[in-house]
């Protein structure tokens, strides 16, 4: 027969195993979520679709949407329109972020995006050789952009941007609005122009 002491150690070292066991499994089951089988789909996600107002669940994360909420896919309109604001915030961003390092490649990288009277324009810039001296370089943020004007083939996008510019390891800082026009020519949208407003 076991003495006081070695019964004592045992029951205790068996507890601690237990709760040590235990803890183990909710941290492994935390860790990686079980995935929910979606109905209707063969697809496994971890996430519960939004229908009639089911808890959404990722990541140990729950939301519950507001009763009554309903999330309407975009109309084709609507879409285009997001698309345009893109092009936008695409071209403006590239096109204003560039340094003395990078040879125009801000310049470059916008041709496919432009009319081609406007990639005239634009381009023209690219005959002069870069200045040497001194390192500049600008990076542009769109902060907000605003659809303007609409029509089904032209369109116009005001856009708030930040501008940061280093210049002989000075940082400055610039705020702008910049309205963007574009026009659609066939099933594509370009750029036709740009003006800072301020």
């Amino acid at each position: 027969m076991l003495s006081l002491r070695a019964r004592l150690f045992i029951i205790i070292s068996l507890v601690v195993l237990f709760i040590l066991g235990i803890s183990l499994l909710l941290i492994i089951a935390r860790k990686n979520p079980t995935p929910t089988v979606v109905p209707g789909g063969n697809e496994q996600v971890n996430t519960i679709s939004i229908n009639n107002g089911v808890t959404l669940a990722q990541n140990g994360v729950t939301v519950t949407p507001p009763s009554g909420a309903v999330i309407k896919p975009a109309t084709p309109l609507e879409a285009e329109q997001n698309a345009v604001k893109q092009l936008a915030r695409i071209f403006l961003e590239r096109y204003s972020t560039y340094s003395t390092d990078n040879d125009y490649q801000n310049i470059t990288d916008v041709q496919e995006l432009v009319t081609p009277e406007m990639w005239i324009k634009i381009s023209a810039r690219m005959k002069t050789a870069p200045t040497a001296g001194s390192f500049v370089g600008v990076t542009t943020n769109v902060i907000s952009m605003d659809l303007g004007d609409w029509s089904a083939d032209k369109a116009m996008v005001v856009l708030k941007t930040n501008s940061v510019e280093e210049k002989n390891s000075i940082t400055s800082s610039t705020y702008q609005t910049v309205q963007v026009f574009l026009v659609k020519t066939g099933d594509n949208w370009l750029v036709e122009k740009f003006a800072i407003v301020k």
